[in-house]
């Protein structure tokens, strides 16, 4: 008999035999699973904002009865919110002396994007600390972005232990003094990190 403990941890993030003579039907619910398929162990992650089917472990050289997947990650828009990335950028440059945070939500209603402020507790030219904001129903955190005021931009041993576990992308913006910061984006999947693009124009 099953541990109710593991039932339940089971029951959170299932595991799907991906089908070979049937269409993959895919979450529609935010949440997350595994997927085995002929082609290895993958990773699927929904949330309103975010679609993304990702190969963890895979393999070719044992033939299982299951279908195929290609690789996916769908973004609302069709890319990063470039306005008002360019918007934090900005701000980051007005203090380069001290991080800078802000969070970018993405409204399940309004299909659209929304600039979200931070209410700051502590901070430093190394070190931001601040009050997680309470969302409404229909939001959703899809870009968490901070600088690093003068230094490069990079994540950091404590940017991928705060970032472990969550759905999002993180960015962090670098060389703030100057005309021509740095910037890097990274997808998190709950422990899984995948490099974005940069939008052109920031």
């Amino acid at each position: 008999m099953l541990n109710p403990l593991d039932a339940a941890l089971q029951a959170s993030a299932p595991v799907l035999m991906v089908p070979k003579f049937e269409p993959m039907t895919w979450l529609e619910e935010s949440g997350h699973r595994f997927l085995l398929s002929a082609n290895g162990l993958w990773l699927e992650v929904r949330r309103s904002w975010l679609h993304l089917v990702w190969p963890l472990a895979e393999q070719s050289a044992v033939a299982m009865p299951y279908g195929e997947l290609k690789k996916r990650c769908q973004i609302a828009g069709g890319t990063l919110p470039s306005d008002l990335i360019r918007r934090f950028v900005a701000e980051a440059q007005a203090s380069p002396e001290l991080e800078t945070a802000a969070w970018i939500l993405w409204d399940a209603c309004s299909q659209a994007y929304r600039y979200q402020d931070l209410e700051v507790i502590d901070v430093s030219e190394d070190h931001i600390e601040y009050h997680r904001p309470a969302l409404s129903d229909a939001e959703e955190l899809a870009l968490d972005l901070h600088s690093h005021g003068r230094g490069d931009a990079y994540f950091s041993p404590k940017d991928d232990k705060d970032d472990r576990g969550e759905v999002k992308v993180s960015l962090v913006v670098g060389r703030c003094h100057t005309a021509t910061p740095t910037l890097m984006a990274r997808i998190c999947a709950v422990g899984l990190f995948l490099n974005v693009p940069i939008p052109s124009g920031i």
